[in-house]
């Protein structure tokens, strides 16, 4: 009798107060689908450029001949001449409107993925 009274209290030791038939409280799951939009950082456009004014002259016989007199007299400033040819310089200008055209398209191409890019990344948003 003994051995039987200790098997039941031990069994009621054991499972304490969980066979008096309360369930444990348990929060709900709440399940939650969030679609954040990636942040896109917009880089500042560089400083426009500012160029410097450059004095063309157009060398001729009678321009050389005045300004190696002036030298010679020490009244010219010390100058240094470069020398293009008519097929140099319709290069050097052709070269130069390429470098304008592509700057202008770049620079479109910016603006456009500037102005477009909320279309291409998702707002933050929130499901449930």
């Amino acid at each position: 009798m003994i051995k039987t009274l200790t098997i039941i209290f031990l069994a009621l030791a054991l499972t304490g107060c969980g066979s008096l038939g309360r369930k444990p409280q348990v929060a709900p799951i709440v399940i939650e689908k969030r679609v954040q939009g990636i942040p896109v950082f917009h880089p500042p456009l560089p400083d426009p450029i500012k160029l410097k004014d450059v004095t063309w002259k157009v060398l001729t016989p009678d321009i050389v001949e005045e300004y190696l007199k002036d030298l010679k007299s020490g009244t010219a400033p010390t100058m240094v001449w470069y020398g293009l040819t008519p097929q140099e310089y319709k290069d050097l200008a052709e070269d130069m409107a390429i470098l304008k055209r592509y700057i202008k398209e770049q620079k479109a191409i910016i603006e456009y993925y500037r102005e477009n890019i909320h279309e291409m990344v998702p707002e933050s948003k929130k499901e449930e």
